[in-house]
């Protein structure tokens, strides 16, 4: 109906017949919203709403109870870094200060223990 209603704007009949010109301004217009549904997959099969992925997905243990049980089995010195700067949030010049080392080695030695920790959390069950 938009489409009859723009076309009315520009006809003129000098230069068509009005079921010409009308036809080809619907059929434009058809067109047009075919492909703007098309190019935006709206009602598309592959679609999936968030409630149905996540309602999918298999329920996992919190990522927070993993990771302190698998730093029950680190070393006490990788312990203290790991939650002094995840868990405890402490920046990374704060601790260098307390340790009395140089923050770059601070950083080094967290990017080193959280490794380790994610190589021990895979071979968890």
């Amino acid at each position: 109906m938009l489409a009859v209603v723009q076309a009315s704007f520009t006809y003129d009949p000098q230069r068509s017949r009005p079921a010409t010109y009308y036809s080809t301004a619907i059929r434009h217009a058809l067109y047009k919203e075919t492909r703007r549904a098309t190019n935006s997959r709206e009602g598309c099969i592959t679609r999936v709403s968030m409630e149905r992925a996540e309602s999918r997905q298999k329920p996992r243990e919190e990522p927070r109870n993993e990771l302190l049980r698998t730093l029950e089995h680190m070393a006490l010195e990788e312990k203290w870094i790991i939650e002094d700067r995840i868990l405890g949030k402490e920046s990374l010049r704060s601790m260098a200060r307390r340790l009395g080392l140089d923050p770059r080695t601070v950083a080094k030695r967290l990017r080193k223990h959280l490794k380790t920790l994610e190589d021990r959390a895979a071979d968890l069950p």
